[in-house]
């Protein structure tokens, strides 16, 4: 083939690589018949670009760049050198039979699909994804697509706009979470650190009811024991970490188990056959007169002589010291401390509460009126003893009461034994008078 033949074969190979279009006179004409030259060192080929400008490939004639088949034979170029670098496999996909190509502007990877489109897995291609780290980078406008952006360690930023079709709530910046399980709050501080009363959080704690779990292995942690009260289960150790409560280890109220201890509040003790030696001020109830017969008794000693065995009875408002055989009645206004009332009213009044379960004693009274009054001395409920009343002394009005003449009086008891007393638990005390005159004086009483 002559050598015009090659130059347009290879024009035309030019054009279909590169996109030229050759003007047709150029694709039509005929080789002409030229004298023999010298070997080339190089092969230059010469076409034109859509624009009219001229191209040129030259390539060295010891380096066979192309094979150039006539079109519709199958055709192949076989590229030897991209960039003055020899075809490799780093370059060419053998078993695809393709030339490997870097994308670097304007590409799509075969692995995208349709927008909404259906997605099989295993069989539908997937594209690795990228990300912008410029932190500087213009907020995209409505409408524009962007690069999506990175942090630089390759986390891409993420804007969580719902959660289950909801937007979700904010405090500040920070999103909102209901933590459902495993959960640690906020209020948890480093071990062996300072605590600061009404300062530093806390968090509530919880337990496990099942009193068939398992012994934890030394070493693990595991959740605290609680009853079906939801009381904490506790063992308790001593300082040196040794459980105590047990047989061989008792709870003590001392070190040794052998100091005196003392005791104080209600104690309830069965001597059985031995003794107790009790010292300091001792309060006991011994219980009712019937059951004396199996009452234990109570020395009161001050290490030489001795008080008889005795017994404390509420008995119609009498407390009784006996030595088992005799009894010994105290008065209350004896034993009890005597409160005291200021008389001076014109009308009905209250002069003393009554006390749930306890009888009202008086131990002394002394009253003068300032003009002829009738006065009587009752008991009873409501604010002048109205209801359930009854008379102390005398009747239940103030007709039926003590008749004093003007400016005279009476005066009743030492105060040391009771005169009167009310016959109903609880009641009131009160003074009724026949008419608005002064009366004035003063009544001592005890209630028991």
């Amino acid at each position: 083939m002559k050598r015009g033949m090659h130059t347009a074969w290879l024009v035309a190979a030019l054009g279909v690589m590169a996109g030229l279009c050759l003007p047709p006179a150029a694709q039509a004409a005929p080789a002409a018949k030229r004298a023999p030259r010298p070997e080339a060192r190089e092969v230059a080929l010469h076409a034109r670009d859509a624009e009219g400008s001229v191209l040129a490939l030259r390539v060295p004639a010891g380096i066979l760049l192309a094979q150039l088949q006539q079109q519709g034979s199958g055709a192949n170029t076989n590229l030897n050198q991209i960039g003055g670098a020899s075809v490799s496999a780093s370059l060419y996909d053998s078993p695809n039979t393709a030339l490997k190509v870097n994308c670097v502007v304007g590409c799509s990877a075969a692995g995208g699909f349709s927008d909404n489109g259906a997605f099989t897995v295993g069989a539908t291609g997937v594209t690795n994804i990228s990300g912008l780290f410029n932190d500087a980078a213009a907020n995209l406008t409505s409408g524009n697509a962007g690069a999506i952006r990175a942090t630089t360690d390759r986390m891409l930023y993420v804007n969580i706009g719902k959660i289950a079709g909801s937007v979700p709530g904010l405090t500040g910046s920070s999103l909102n979470v209901n933590c459902t399980g495993g959960c640690s709050g906020s209020a948890g501080f480093t071990d062996n650190t300072g605590f600061t009363a009404g300062t530093s959080t806390e968090t509530n704690i919880g337990g496990v009811f099942n009193d068939a779990l398992a012994a934890v292995t030394s070493g693990n942690a595991a959740a605290a024991r609680i009853t079906s009260s939801r009381a904490m289960h506790v063992n308790l150790r001593n300082a040196s970490g040794t459980e105590i409560g047990t047989a061989s280890n008792p709870i003590r109220t001392d070190p040794t188990g052998t100091t005196t201890q003392p005791v104080s509040g209600t104690v309830t003790a069965n001597a059985g056959t031995g003794t107790f030696a009790v010292s300091g001020t001792v309060t006991g109830t011994q219980g009712t007169a019937a059951a004396l017969a199996g009452a234990w008794p109570v020395k009161v000693t001050d290490g030489t002589n001795t008080l008889p065995a005795m017994d404390a009875v509420a008995r119609k408002g009498f407390q009784a010291v006996t030595d088992g055989t005799s009894t010994l009645q105290i008065d209350p206004c004896q034993a009890q401390a005597r409160s005291a009332y200021s008389v001076s009213i014109t009308a009905n009044t209250q002069i003393i509460a009554g006390v749930a379960s306890k009888q009202t004693y008086i131990c002394s009274a002394l009253l003068i009126v300032g003009a002829a009054t009738n006065v009587a001395l009752v008991e009873g409920t409501g604010t002048t003893c109205g209801t359930g009343i009854a008379g102390m002394s005398g009747g239940a009005t103030a007709a039926t009461g003590w008749n004093l003449a003007a400016n005279g009086g009476y005066a009743f008891g030492n105060g040391q034994n009771w005169i009167f007393k009310t016959a109903t638990a609880a009641d009131n005390v009160c003074l009724l008078v026949s008419a608005a005159n002064q009366v004035s004086g003063t009544i001592t009483y005890v209630q028991q």
